[in-house]
């Protein structure tokens, strides 16, 4: 819940990346807060907003999941390729 609220809260805020940082320094907090739009109060949220973080969750899901097989594939090539070379061994040892 807590994601899904910081979701739409900055789909209505501005960021100031792109900004040059030393005129941002010299602007009061209190001013630029209200420019950008932050805590400018209740944020709504449509259909829009929704499929958005529908498709973001999919999105993190998928790459994480690539991610994790990226990872731990070569671990589990390694265990099955131990296996297979006790299973050799062991079949060699037997009378």
């Amino acid at each position: 819940m807590r994601t899904w609220r910081a979701f739409v809260r900055g789909l209505d805020e501005q960021s100031t990346y792109g900004r040059d940082y030393e005129a941002l320094l010299e602007r009061n907090v209190e001013d630029l807060r209200a420019e950008l739009g932050i805590g400018a109060g209740p944020h709504r949220a449509g259909l829009g907003a929704a499929l958005r973080f529908a498709a973001a969750l999919t999105a993190g899901a998928v790459v994480g999941s690539l991610m994790m097989l990226v990872l731990v594939s070569p671990i589990t090539l390694a265990l099955w390729w131990r296996g297979r070379r006790a299973k050799a061994q062991a079949l060699a040892a037997a009378p």
